[in-house]
């Protein structure tokens, strides 16, 4: 990409995000006062789409992201974001006061604070705790009921083949994103994941989200960050 490709594919990603709408070059060009005319944005757009980081949905229609595009973004454009105090004390108070932390409370502070499917991993309990389906499926992108069922058919699936997926998954430590097609899930081609593993007195633990691919991977990163260091530090003997 060019430096205005670049420049001009943000602004889309950022617009998509926080409207759910496809983008069309007349509303970034007022929006944010771009330097050139909606036929070079058009233009440019279009070189995206060819590009394989853009789709256009429908022949009148804005462009929206492809999964290529999310994963270019993240790994060259997203820039790191942090969480504001008052977001760190309500993860706080959701994880609870005790010194370790339920697995329901766990997913349930990600939840809330991401607005999508929070989820809490226990190897040595063997078990998976999921909460936020009902705050997952009012996002604007379960428009219509055969969304809603299809994610409900997701959770299905993932606790039925519970041991086979996140065998594949927590060894990873560091944050991970799975975007679409590139995930391990049947049915997930519209959504993705994130996710992080960690170990606490030699057993794993993993943390993660799940919901549309329109989510905002660099808050949830953030979140994901702080709850798992959270729980670290919850989890460390002390003297």
């Amino acid at each position: 990409m060019t430096e205005r490709q670049k420049q001009l594919f943000t602004l889309v990603i950022k617009e998509y995000i926080d409207t759910g709408a496809p983008v069309g070059s007349k509303e970034l060009v007022k929006k944010y006062a771009l330097p050139f005319s909606s036929a070079t944005l058009r233009s440019e757009l279009a070189r995206l789409c060819n590009m394989g980081y853009l789709v256009q949905p429908h022949i009148s229609a804005g462009r929206i992201p492809t999964d290529k595009g999310y994963r270019f973004y993240i790994k060259h454009l997203m820039e790191p974001r942090g969480i504001l105090p008052e977001e760190k004390i309500l993860i706080q108070k959701n994880l609870g006061r005790r010194e370790a932390s339920s697995g329901r409370n766990i997913a349930r502070a990600i939840s809330e604070s991401t607005h999508n499917l929070g989820f809490y991993f226990d190897s040595e309990e063997d078990a998976l705790y999921r909460e936020g389906l009902a705050e997952t499926v009012r996002n604007p992108d379960f428009r219509v009921i055969d969304q809603v069922y299809e994610f409900i058919e997701l959770l299905d699936l993932v606790e039925r083949q519970l041991m086979s997926i996140f065998d594949a998954l927590w060894r990873e430590s560091a944050p991970t994103i799975l975007i679409g097609r590139n995930n391990l899930l049947p049915l997930s081609k519209d959504y993705s994941i994130l996710y992080s593993g960690y170990d606490s007195h030699g057993h794993d633990h993993m943390i993660g989200v799940l919901g549309p691919k329109r989510m905002d991977y660099a808050r949830n990163l953030a979140i994901l960050d702080f709850v798992r260091n959270e729980l670290i530090c919850r989890r460390e003997p002390t003297d």
